[in-house]
């Protein structure tokens, strides 16, 4: 198993009201959808994370295939910006 480390919640105004998942298992897809208290649109975006996660910009969908040299613990932090 590959140990994602728990998201950091955004700096800005804008708050996470999803809980994340907290591992990914090698070679399978992670995907994490985040979803905000606020209202209207929030755009969402890997501020830090291991090579090869990333953010869709159209659905804001996280996702990452972590690799067998990826097992461990990872930091991450996910940042939205509303409106």
């Amino acid at each position: 198993d590959v140990d994602s480390g728990t998201p950091k919640p955004p700096k800005s105004r804008t708050k996470m009201s999803s809980v994340p998942p907290t591992y990914g298992v090698a070679n399978e897809v992670f995907l994490y959808e985040p979803k905000s208290g606020e209202t209207g649109e929030t755009s969402w975006k890997v501020s830090a994370g291991p090579m090869g996660m990333s953010a869709s910009a159209k659905s804001g969908d996280i996702t990452w295939t972590p690799t067998e040299g990826q097992s461990g613990k990872h930091s991450v932090q996910i940042t939205g910006k509303s409106g």
